[in-house]
């Protein structure tokens, strides 16, 4: 979630500087920019990489 607060924010301001709107009468960030935001969101890891990190906390995490 916060990656996406991030991205939504940097967003906003791109997108203020680019109308060159007046931060202080800009619009509010919105559910609506949060959940474009989050949609927008990626993985950072292959797939491969959470099996492997998965199987490696099966072989050696302490049980």
């Amino acid at each position: 979630m916060n990656s996406a607060a991030r991205k939504t924010s940097q967003h906003a301001l791109e997108r203020a500087v680019d109308q060159d709107t007046d931060p202080s009468t800009a619009p509010a960030l919105t559910t609506a920019a949060y959940l474009n935001a989050i949609r927008e969101t990626r993985a950072t890891v292959t797939e491969a990489v959470v099996k492997d990190f998965v199987e490696d906390i099966d072989n050696i995490a302490r049980t």
